[in-house]
């Protein structure tokens, strides 16, 4: 069994080599032999989930050169009795519209792992999230992208996706002149709305655990937390 996955959209973006560690059963046996292999393979950057707050795995990771990032939060919905409606959306946003989608982009983006790992370029992070946006307009990252705000002013917007029965919330952004005035609970209710009319029966998302406020809005909103897991990064020193 393979424990190394190759990503390729994120080696192009990113412009090195990157995978994800999984199928792990035993970190403290196996995470050497696929430390050695990452390294044989000019692996860059290498992901790893490991179960919230497990320390033999934890020590096992800085043990083999990876780094602990930050945790991964995974919340989901029931959307039975949600009611369906059609909020306000975007796909061709004139260049100022398109700066201030940008800029919401990259502001959800404040405790990703990308922005808080050291060692990741900041020119790539941001190339990351403005990439996330475009395609989410385009159509080919999200369904949707759903805005608030008055005629042309956009105070925040999220992106949004159905997969059959499944809806599922993308990106996440309110200007900070608009935060604290509800302009948040509005969009996720607005996305509840949407996930409905398109015949979803669930919602979820994912957020970081250090995100204390996006956790407490969707909470607010009705998710519940249904997975919590540690990001560890390994990056390969002779890159």
């Amino acid at each position: 069994m393979t424990h190394i996955h190759p990503l390729a959209w994120d080696s192009e973006a990113f412009g090195f080599a990157v995978a994800r560690i999984e199928n792990i059963d035993d970190p403290v046996a196996q995470l050497p032999a696929i430390r050695a292999q990452l390294i044989a393979d000019g692996i860059a950057l290498a992901y790893w989930e490991a179960p919230h707050g497990d320390e033999p795995s934890q020590l096992a990771a800085l043990r083999n050169g990876g780094e602990l990032i930050n945790s991964r939060v995974l919340l989901d919905m029931s959307l039975a009795g949600q009611g369906a409606s059609e909020p306000r959306t975007i796909a061709d946003p004139d260049p100022a519209q398109r700066r201030v989608l940008e800029e919401l982009a990259l502001a959800s983006g404040w405790s990703s792992r990308f922005a808080l790992d050291r060692r990741f370029p900041r020119p790539v992070f941001e190339r990351l999230y403005r990439i996330w946006m475009e395609n989410s307009l385009s159509g080919s990252f999200a369904d949707a992208v759903i805005i608030a705000g008055e005629g042309d002013a956009i105070d925040g917007m999220v992106t949004v996706s159905a997969k059959g029965e499944q809806g599922q919330i993308g990106l996440f952004g309110v200007a900070a002149a608009a935060r604290g005035k509800g302009v948040g609970k509005k969009l996720l209710r607005e996305a509840l709305g949407w996930f409905a009319r398109e015949g979803c029966a669930r919602a979820s998302v994912v957020t970081q655990g250090e995100n204390e406020v996006a956790l407490a809005i969707y909470q607010s909103c009705g998710f519940a937390i249904s997975a919590h897991s540690d990001v560890f990064h390994f990056w390969n020193q002779q890159s």
